[in-house]
């Protein structure tokens, strides 16, 4: 049984919301057991091979899984443009792979990096992408998906932080992305479209 463009987009918008809001919620808690935790001192991904894992791991595999269907979600949001087939895979595989970096922990030695990398790296992009195929049809979603894509970038790569010691421009990033998934996600579920997009464009 096929999902129509207008139900995918939907079920994807609430996946937008759900999935930030639960990883968000996992990190925050498995940082107030985790008493050997400093922002200044630690990676989020060390909380992923404590005893706070089950925690951590859990929300950032919900995350994952809920990406998936972000982002087809924004595929059939882009159905005006040939280019579709490209904004929406690209914000999956980038956005999926936050879930393999809680599969694949800090013990898994380089996958985990790589799959941390293409969330933090890949994903940002992949919205400055969304934001310029979208800016004929929308240039509302196009501003405020490419400036978040672009302080994602600057979170992750210019706040000061030690060596190996990442926890704080992760959490910066992280909420710049999820504060931009919750609002897209709440226009793609209540409006059956993207923000400043008309759902007949």
């Amino acid at each position: 049984m096929s999902v129509s463009p207008s139900r995918l987009l939907r079920i994807g918008g609430l996946a937008g919301i759900l999935g930030p809001l639960i990883a968000i919620s996992m990190v925050f808690y498995s940082v107030s057991i985790s008493p050997w935790f400093t922002w200044q001192g630690n990676s989020l991904s060390d909380l992923g091979v404590s005893s706070a894992a089950i925690y951590f791991n859990s929300g950032l595999v919900i995350e994952g899984v809920m990406n998936l269907f972000f982002a087809a979600g924004i595929w059939a949001a882009f159905q005006w443009t040939s280019a579709k087939n490209v904004v929406g895979p690209f914000v999956g595989v980038s956005g999926v792979s936050l879930g393999f970096v809680g599969i694949f922990t800090e013990h898994s030695g380089s996958l985990h990096g790589d799959f941390a990398l293409a969330y933090f790296i890949l994903f940002p992009i992949s919205l400055m992408v969304a934001a310029a195929v979208a800016w004929r049809k929308g240039r509302l979603f196009a501003v405020m998906t490419s400036v978040a894509g672009i302080a994602a970038l600057i979170a992750i790569f210019m706040t000061p932080h030690q060596s190996g010691a990442l926890a704080i421009p992760e959490i910066f990033e992280a909420l710049i992305l999820a504060g931009w998934s919750i609002i897209v996600g709440i226009f793609m579920a209540v409006n059956g479209s993207l923000p400043g997009v008309s759902a007949s464009s």
